[in-house]
Parts: C-alpha cells; structure tokens; sequence
C-alpha cells in the first residue's frame, strides 16, 4: 500500500486526476495543501457547525475534476439508491441496511424509514405525481419461515408524500421476477414508468431473460394489481440503469 501511495504521488497528468482522487479518497489517503497536488481534497471527522451526520470537506481544487463538497453520515451499510425531490429541496437514500433516509439538502436527517423485508436498490420520484417508487430486493435476513430459505420476492413499493416525509402507499409483490434492477419514471407521461426485471426462462432456473417492462400507474384498481403493459427484452444481462429522453417523452433508454 505504501508503494501503491507513492507511485500515485508521482503521477500528475490531469487525464488520471479523477481516478487518483477516489483511489485516495477510498483508502482514506489526503493530501495538505500546497504538496503539489491538483485539487487535492483534505476529509475532516470533526463534525461541521456541530451536526454529528455531516462531516467536512476542504479543497484545495484548482479546477480539475469534481469534488464533493460535504459528506452525510446515516447509513450503516452500502447505499445503493438516492433521488432528489425538487420539491421539496430533499434527499432520499436507501441501501443494504433496509434504511430510507430523507435529508434536507444542508443533511439535516429529516426522517428515517425501515423497510421491513428489503432494502432499496433503485429508486425514482415521478415528476407528475410526486410519487416515490423503490425497487425492493430481499434482505439477507428476511426468511421468516423457521429456516426454510423461503425469502420474500421483489418488490416494487409506492411512497406518497405526508408533510415532510412518505408514507408507504403500496406494494406490488413481483414473483414471476428474479429481481428488479433498476426503475425510472418517465417524463413527459403521467403515469408511466419503467424497469429493469431478471425473469426466470421458462424450463430453467438458471437462465433469465433481462427485460425492460412498462407500467402504467392507472391501469389497474390498486398499486398491488399492476402488470406491464409493454416488455422489451433487447438485453442479454443484467439492466443496470435506465434514462428518459427528455427531448423526446416516447424514447427511454437502458443499459447493461
């Protein structure tokens, strides 16, 4: 390690500074000011005016890269989510802990919300409705059936707004999937959005087909009831993220 943080020292191409930075930043190596560093970005655990979730972030950046400016502490395993709702000027996160956390954009923790059997991996607020939708996997503790390794299949859950934070409003139970990857909202439509499921081929559990699917908020009588409209299976593995157009509402795009 100590060769690896010289060797990184020495290196001052500004084409390899954002990589050197989150080498350094992830093994918690900084640098004081004037050591000859582009941007160099010195992390403080004295907390900030007295908030015990926000940590201190200086820079001395000189205009290459981009820099976190302040650090949140709330979650106590990965964080795999986050969305922003415009608004009301906050930050929802979510990750393995099974913890959605809503913050003020200063990160001042506004609410804390346990999901009981799950935790987030992919969450979006739709624009129209102001409707939070998280995509739900099985926690690793979730069987409940007396060690019988039944665990709870994904899910996709509801939240509407209540005052400052959500309430859950719904959950839609999807067995037929191995998981769901990814979600997103699609602008431009009032009710739609779009996912990223793994469905298992039919004579196989090891096989799955990756298919984006197209729901509509209003085609069925309750949240629980919805089924995709539309499935568009063009990917081969697994749907990591998802994108509207916004120059154009009838284009959405996938990766994997």
């Amino acid at each position: 390690l100590a060769d690896l943080r010289v060797s990184l020292q020495n290196i001052h191409e500004e084409n390899f500074q954002y990589d050197i930075n989150y080498i350094e930043e992830s093994m918690g190596w900084s640098h004081q000011p004037g050591d000859g560093q582009h941007g160099a970005t010195v992390l403080s655990s004295i907390p900030s005016h007295g908030d015990a979730n926000k940590l201190v972030v200086e820079t001395t950046s000189t205009g290459y890269g981009l820099y976190a400016v302040e650090s949140y502490r709330g979650h106590c395993n990965t964080i795999f989510a986050m969305a922003y709702d415009e608004k009301r000027n906050q930050i929802i996160s979510g990750g393995k802990d099974g913890t959605l956390i809503i913050w003020t954009s200063d990160g001042q923790i506004v609410e804390n919300l346990d999901m009981a059997r799950h935790y987030a991996c992919s969450m979006d607020i739709h624009p129209s409705l102001h409707t939070l939708l998280i995509c739900g996997v099985a926690k690793e503790d979730a069987d409940s059936s007396g060690g019988s390794w039944c665990f709870p299949p994904p899910c996709i859950f509801c939240y509407s707004p209540v005052g400052c934070g959500w309430n859950e409003q719904g959950i839609l139970l999807k067995d037929s999937s191995k998981l769901i990857s990814c979600i997103k909202a699609l602008e431009g439509t009032d009710h739609a959005f779009i996912t990223g499921e793994s469905v298992p081929c039919l004579g196989t559990i090891s096989r799955a087909d990756e298919l984006v699917c197209y729901y509509d908020l209003q085609s069925a009588m309750s949240f629980a009831s919805i089924e995709p409209l539309k499935k568009y299976a063009a990917h081969e593995e697994l749907i990591t993220c998802l994108s509207s157009f916004p120059p154009d509402p009838s284009v959405f795009m996938s990766g994997s």
